[in-house]
């Protein structure tokens, strides 16, 4: 019913500017919640076509539907392209409801396109990476995944420790269920033993901690 109210709006042509743009977008984002792809579909193109009348809110909102447009069609090329100016912000910043849907659509979507995506979500400043965007990216089993979350920890290592964010990738790496995932933990119980590069006690413990709840029931 609210699609319809819309759609008829537009076609009354009793929405101008700015408004009628917005009303685009939330046409779309309708049509796509009933699966009526290819009415989202051109809904989406004609908001695309005016979106530098939108506030930022609603140019976010409108790159999104765009993406999830492309997506649905089965376009994946083009929604990863779309979702790469926005994916960075939605993580660190959005709103939690965007933030999971954004990470569970990556997840199920899988591949490298994907995966580099949910790496873009990962500060690097003073702000601490979240546990369930450090769970998602471990879903992946592909060399930058593991790169991304030995990362997190060598950061750690060499700057102030953030035991939350060191202790979940070290716990996202053992949960990859990789041999190599395994050993990166491994490496850090025992690099005072065995001359490899030196860890922090705390980040020894957290490793020894993760292998530990691995092994638990």
């Amino acid at each position: 019913a609210a699609a319809n109210d819309l759609s008829a709006l537009i076609k009354d042509g009793e929405l101008r500017g700015e408004a009628r743009v917005r009303a685009l977008v939330a046409l779309g984002e309708a049509s796509l919640g009933d699966g009526r792809f290819l009415q989202a579909a051109a809904v989406s193109a004609m908001a695309a076509e005016q979106r530098g009348q939108l506030d930022e809110v609603w140019r976010q909102r409108s790159i999104a539907l765009e993406a999830r447009v492309a997506l649905s069609l089965g376009d994946q090329e083009r929604g990863f392209e779309l979702l790469g100016t926005l994916c960075k912000e939605i993580i660190t910043n959005g709103p939690a409801r965007d933030r999971k849907t954004l990470l569970d659509r990556l997840c199920a979507a899988g591949g490298h396109p994907a995966l580099r995506l949910l790496v873009l979500g990962l500060p690097f400043g003073e702000e601490s990476c979240s546990l369930d965007l450090l769970q998602s990216i471990a879903r992946f089993d592909h060399p930058l995944a593991e790169g991304a979350l030995r990362e997190i920890v060598y950061r750690s290592n060499v700057g102030p420790v953030r035991e939350t964010e060191a202790g979940g990738a070290l716990r996202a790496l053992v949960r990859q269920n990789t041999e190599r995932g395994t050993d990166v933990c491994m490496q850090v119980v025992e690099s005072r033993s065995w001359g490899l590069p030196r860890y922090r006690r705390q980040l020894r413990e957290l490793a020894r901690q993760a292998l530990v709840m691995e092994d638990g029931p």
